[in-house]
C-alpha cells in the first residue's frame, strides 16, 4: 500500500426503495484531491461493486445490512473499511 494515506468519506443516505438502502461517498486523498477509478467491492460478495467516477464519488444499492468494503487502485494500493451501515440507525 502507498504510503499515501487515503481519506475515505461514508455518507449514508435515506433509502428510496424499501428493500433497497445506499451507500454512498467520495475517495479523495490527503490533499484532498480527488481519486477516480476507484474499484469499490463487498469483501463477501466480490460480483457486487462500483468504481468512483472522475470526482471520487461512488454508490452501491443493497440491501438493508452491515457490509465490508474493499477498496482497490492500482496506484493507492487497496484499503478495507468494516461494518459499514447502509441507512440511517
Amino acid at each position: 500500500m502507498s504510503a499515501l494515506t487515503l481519506l475515505l468519506f461514508l455518507f449514508i443516505s435515506i433509502p428510496l426503495v424499501a428493500q433497497n438502502e445506499v451507500i454512498e461517498g467520495r475517495i479523495v486523498d490527503e490533499l484532498g484531491e480527488p481519486i477516480p477509478a476507484v474499484s469499490v467491492i463487498l469483501k463477501d460478495d466480490r460480483t457486487k461493486g462500483t468504481v468512483s467516477n472522475l470526482d471520487g464519488y461512488f454508490l452501491l444499492e443493497l440491501d438493508s445490512g452491515t457490509y465490508d468494503l474493499i477498496f482497490s487502485h492500482v496506484q493507492y494500493g487497496t484499503y478495507e473499511l468494516s461494518d459499514i451501515p447502509t441507512g440511517v440507525s
